[in-house]
């Protein structure tokens, strides 16, 4: 069984996605999106499977995933309460040109690391998690200033865990079959 493909909701007056996901919309299983997703874990805690990763998630962990790298962040019991922040955005949403000024060779690095999945750590996570706490609470070009921060502070830091140690994002229904095996997915 191969991942399910999200499409994501874009609001006719936004370039990308910021909202918080709460019981049930929290519990997307095995998926991937076109998409990268910057996250912040709120309220539960459970195993997350990032590409080849598994390991444990804690509430107030920001995660950075790249584009089609299959995740799942499934609560420990399933009667908690699953609760994040997720911000959704394509790689050109602010244009076709903007990843290439020379101002953003940093942020462009990340986006390419992201691709093997990037859980933050220390006082990196501290500082992205507060921005990503008001993310839904403003709108306009402040909103999007602070996705851009975000971005800007990961690609200058360096406290962070990369989880996956390889990732082809179409992996064989081999690969597949066996990850939802494990997962115990009908």
């Amino acid at each position: 069984m191969k991942p399910l493909i999200q499409k994501l909701p874009l609001a006719e007056n936004s370039s990308f996605v910021a909202r918080t996901y709460q019981t049930p919309y929290f519990e997307t299983p095995w998926h991937q999106h076109v998409a990268y997703e910057l996250l912040l874990t709120n309220g539960s805690t459970g195993q997350a499977f990032i590409g080849d990763f598994i390991g444990e998630y804690r509430p107030g962990e920001v995660y950075l995933l790249g584009t089609n790298l299959p995740h799942w962040f499934r609560k420990k019991e399933a009667d908690m309460v699953g609760c994040a922040v997720v911000v959704h955005f394509i790689e050109d949403f602010w244009g076709s040109t903007f990843l290439n000024l020379s101002e953003m060779q940093a942020v462009r690095k990340l986006l390419q690391t992201s691709a093997r999945g990037i859980r933050l750590k220390g006082v990196l996570n501290e500082r992205v998690a507060d921005y990503l706490r008001n993310i839904e609470k403003v709108r306009g070009l402040t909103q999007l200033r602070l996705l851009l921060t975000c971005l800007d502070e990961m690609s200058h830091g360096d406290e962070y865990d990369l989880l996956t140690t390889r990732w082809q994002p179409y992996a064989t229904h081999s690969d597949h079959t066996k990850i939802i095996r494990y997962l115990n997915i009908p």
